[in-house]
């Protein structure tokens, strides 16, 4: 078996996790990175935002996360 330290991504448990979200532009990013944090300690996370057409920025901020994430 291997171990966490040494295990790549393809040996790794896949987690979808689908968040509904709608003018959340203030929190989202917060809210993404903390369950990225935590779910990536036990599994390659993926996420599916459904965004419900926001118009406080909810999208761009969510481009932007999706580039880094």
């Amino acid at each position: 078996m291997t171990s966490s330290a040494t295990s790549t991504d393809a040996d790794r448990p896949r987690i979808d996790v689908v968040l509904p979200v709608h003018e959340e532009a203030a929190i989202i990013e917060h809210v993404l990175d903390e369950a990225y944090a935590e779910f990536s300690r036990i599994a390659v996370p993926r996420f599916v935002v459904c965004e419900g057409g926001s118009r406080d920025g909810t999208g761009e901020v969510l481009e932007a996360l999706r580039q880094r994430l």
